[in-house]
């Protein structure tokens, strides 16, 4: 199954305002977005049909976000 939708925003990093070092402490953080291995459902052509037309024919939100990040060493954390 090909991929038909498009990537996400990416004009704008959280708090970006903030000046690391003199706002806040600075971590080097983990790896983000491929902690999981991509799985990808099978679908039947009719399914596929019907997958199509909902991506092109509604407006999508995701309203499953992570809004945090861990640092790369964990016991970090909490500092």
């Amino acid at each position: 199954m090909k991929k038909t939708l498009k990537p996400g925003y990416k004009g704008y990093k959280s708090y970006d305002y903030l000046t690391p070092g003199d706002d806040y402490k600075v971590f080097e953080l983990a790896a983000e977005g491929n902690e999981f291995e991509e799985y990808i459902i099978p679908l039947t052509d009719e399914q596929e049909a019907f997958y199509e037309k909902v991506v092109k024919d509604n407006l999508m939100i995701s309203l499953h976000e992570h809004p945090f990040c861990f640092p790369k060493n964990i016991s970090e954390t909490f500092e």
